[in-house]
């Protein structure tokens, strides 16, 4: 505060933040810093773009594992070369959740598999 009035020194207070900066030249340099800090991800985003994405190996399982799943994949793969199934094997092999879901009875699967057997002649 000056001396004769209640009002702050700005000049002052801008000092003692650090800078002595004023008017336009200030406003700038902060606008300057702030469009820097707002474009440096984007930037970067576009590096790493740039360069080429990593090899992916692609894992081709040559045997189904021995597991609960996939028991249930070797009977699904083994009953489609013999369609139709008949309504009680899907049942031991599918919940009673899924078989009452839409499109999921066992008359549908059989008709999905002889759709898919019918493609591949």
């Amino acid at each position: 505060m000056n001396a004769g009035s209640k009002t702050p020194d700005l000049q002052r207070h801008r000092e003692a933040l650090g800078g002595s900066r004023s008017g336009v030249s200030g406003r700038w340099s902060w606008l300057v810093t702030l469009g820097v800090m707002a474009l440096a991800p984007a930037l970067g985003a576009v590096a790493a773009s740039a360069s080429p994405p990593p090899r992916v190996s692609r894992f081709v399982a040559a045997q189904v594992p021995e597991s609960v799943a996939g028991a249930h994949l070797r009977w699904l793969l083994k009953a489609s070369t013999r369609l139709p199934i008949g309504d009680a094997e899907p049942r031991g092999h599918f919940s009673k959740w899924f078989l009452r879901a839409p499109g999921e009875s066992p008359a549908e699967l059989n008709a999905a598999l002889l759709r898919r057997a019918a493609g591949r002649r």
